[in-house]
């Protein structure tokens, strides 16, 4: 059998987002090479200032030259993860017409230049692929574009921003008013220094534009989306709602109606029994409905390059033994929550999504207050 070939791509951006990948792409770089029969190497990543050192990339990748990546004949694959319209816009452009596939998860970029960017890449017969533009891990791009094609879809309505995902459930669980649950996200990484975009709807709303344009197969632009965001919210609004029965969240909604498409995000009163109040965190999750394939809902990880689950994910080869880590969570990480340390992420919610299990154990497991969670996924493998 011959060797693998290698595939050489280049980062345009190193911050959440891009040293997530960076991780990722090297934490999975065996089952890559084994589903595609291909080495992924990063080869080049473009930043503002390649003197800076950034925990876990060698320094010799950086570079501040996109003429360096542009003219570099080795490499077949761009991938856009700076965010903002200029020069993200023309990179991913230029690239194209030099014949390199793109990768992009720039929701500004798409939602206000989608159809411009098609048509480069159709010219040039390229990819410009961008799955993870909308709802962070969820794969709901592809599953709108070819899975759901022939279902005839009516309405589409989700929770598209981690970060204001965060902030409500902390309000509705912990009784924190909107200032001291946003003080908490922008501490833990969810929130960035200024949180207008995701807090006034602005995320949301380049999301679901993108999303409705896919499922309707129309043109709908971030300007076309009615926003409102979560500024206004208060305790008191959350108690109120808790007493009728009902959670707030902050959705992205857009419908067929007899005057045409209808897309705004908002703060909505959801009823608890709905599948959607039960994302909580920096979850997201989009709930569809079409008239061939009546409800579905797609959920996962919405904000953070998710180190802690890619660590336990890694964990899922056979010659490793996750029984000791969760042990060490257990017997010495909760010891320090307990403390005020603020560490992690909920595990019961990754131990039923690494097994493909319904999140109602999580949920029940977070709400007893469990966190014997070896006990707890061992019952989740006595069911699997």
């Amino acid at each position: 059998m011959g060797e693998n070939r290698k595939i050489y791509a280049a980062l345009l951006g190193a911050g959440t987002v891009g040293s997530g990948v960076y991780k990722l792409a090297g934490m999975q770089e065996e089952d890559i090479c084994l589903k595609t029969g291909a080495h992924l190497e990063i080869k080049k990543i473009m930043v503002r200032n390649p003197g800076k050192v950034r925990e876990g990339i060698p320094q010799e990748l950086f570079t501040d030259s996109w003429q360096e990546i542009l003219e570099d004949p080795e490499i077949q694959i761009v991938i856009e993860v700076m965010g903002g319209i200029e020069p993200a816009r023309t990179y991913v452009e230029e690239a194209m017409k030099a014949g390199k596939q793109v990768v992009t998860a720039n929701k500004d970029l798409l939602a206000e230049y989608g159809d411009p960017l098609f048509e480069v890449a159709t010219e040039n017969k390229c990819d410009l692929q961008f799955e993870a533009a909308v709802a962070g891990a969820i794969p709901i791009i592809r599953p709108l574009r070819q899975s759901l094609a022939g279902s005839q879809l009516t309405e589409i309505m989700g929770i598209v921003n981690g970060t204001t995902n965060y902030i409500l459930t902390k309000m509705s669980e912990e009784g924190m008013d909107y200032q001291e649950a946003l003080d908490m996200a922008t501490r833990l990484g969810y929130a960035e220094a200024d949180p207008t975009a995701d807090v006034e709807g602005y995320d949301a709303g380049r999301k679901i534009a993108i999303m409705a344009s896919i499922a309707f197969s129309s043109r709908v632009t971030f300007p076309q989306v009615y926003t409102e965001g979560i500024t206004k919210i208060t305790a008191e609004d959350i108690r109120y709602a808790k007493e009728f029965g009902y959670v707030i969240k902050l959705l992205g909604i857009t419908k067929l109606t007899g005057k045409g498409i209808e897309v705004k995000v908002h703060p909505t009163l959801i009823p608890d029994s709905h599948p959607l109040a039960t994302v909580r965190d920096s979850f997201n999750a989009v709930f569809v409905h079409g008239q061939a394939c009546d409800d579905a809902m797609f959920m996962g990880r919405g904000a953070g390059n998710c180190a802690m689950e890619l660590l336990l994910g890694f964990l899922k080869n056979p010659k490793y033994n996750l029984f000791p880590v969760l042990k060490f969570v257990e017997t010495q990480m909760m010891a320090l929550k307990e403390q005020g340390v603020v560490w992690g992420y909920d595990i019961p919610y990754f131990l039923t999504g690494r097994l493909n299990l319904h999140p109602s154990s999580a949920i029940d497991c977070m709400k007893a207050g469990r966190t014997d969670y070896t006990d707890f996924y061992t019952e989740l493998l006595d069911r699997s």
